[in-house]
């Protein structure tokens, strides 16, 4: 459900950082909307079809152009090394 209700709002950008902003804001304010779901769907894995759908989001954000490992490293601390 939370998974599901947490795409309603995701409109990408194209940039790789906006992008997992907007939709960990989606995800955060669908969540504070619907705490009982919340605790019931975010901590544990079922494998669902919005379950898949957000990761798979997820992994196509990182692989998209312009989201390199030198990119995101610049954004993290502390960097992970090869």
């Amino acid at each position: 459900m939370v998974e599901g209700r947490g795409f309603e709002n995701f409109e990408p950008s194209g940039g790789w950082l906006a992008d997992l902003r907007q939709l960990a804001d989606s995800f955060y304010q669908t969540s504070l909307a619907h705490p009982e779901a919340a605790i019931l769907t975010l901590f544990r894995v079922t494998g669902g079809v919005h379950e898949i759908e957000a990761v798979e989001t997820i992994l196509g954000i990182l692989r998209a152009p312009g989201s390199t490992t030198r990119t995101r490293c610049a954004t993290t601390t502390p960097c992970p090394t090869p």
